[in-house]
């Protein structure tokens, strides 16, 4: 019969194969880990650049055009998305984009950019947006799809409100400002929002 320094000889060498296997396991883990890691990490870069050549290419095309709408000739305000709620026609102008080489932003100023009515309605849906992610915790598409809505709410109004109304070109101005500036107000906080959800969704605990 085998004696026991012979059983505690198996039990070592048991022992020292279970350790050695652990070791390997958990060096695979943290090999997989690293690499999945690495992975989000090149993800989450490529999505939070997208994110952020979005938002700048919208704000710089709006800022543009409000800035075009200050020095254009009389004749770029004869058509007629001006006053029947297509004005994103206009980012289709040939006149638009040709003078963005023609020291257009010389002529920039910030007061612009202020418009009581579009801060008001970007403040409260932001808020609102906001306080709804706190209390049921949105995913990052929940959140996007969130964020769409509320910058696409007052261009949908705008374009309704012109469609049903007769809008003398003077008093289009306004309306056409609250569907510009909401969005040129919304985009930065949003976007930042956005990255940081993917941020902490994407991060390993």
């Amino acid at each position: 019969m085998p004696n026991k320094q012979s059983y505690l000889g198996e039990f070592e060498h048991f022992v020292l194969l279970s350790i050695a296997s652990l070791k390997e396991q958990a060096y695979g883990v943290s090999k997989s880990m690293s690499r999945s890691w690495r992975f989000l990490m090149t993800k989450q870069r490529v999505y939070s650049a997208l994110l952020v050549a979005f938002c700048v290419s919208v704000v710089a095309m709006l800022i543009i055009a409000i800035n075009f709408l200050s020095v254009a000739e009389s004749s770029v305000f004869q058509q007629a998305y001006w006053t029947n709620g297509h004005i994103h026609q206009l980012f289709f102008a040939p006149e638009l984009w040709q003078s963005v080489g023609a020291g257009l932003l010389s002529h920039f100023s910030l007061v612009m950019l202020f418009h009581v009515d579009a801060i008001i309605y970007a403040v409260l849906s932001f808020s609102l947006v906001y306080a709804l992610d706190k209390k049921y915790l949105f995913s990052s598409t929940t959140f996007a799809l969130s964020a769409l809505v509320i910058v696409l709410i007052p261009y949908i109004g705008g374009f309704v409100y012109f469609q049903v109304n007769e809008v003398a070109l003077k008093q289009s101005g306004p309306v056409i400002a609250l569907m510009w500036l909401s969005v040129l107000y919304l985009m930065p906080p949003l976007t930042y929002c956005l990255m940081n959800k993917r941020y902490h969704i994407d991060q390993p605990s």
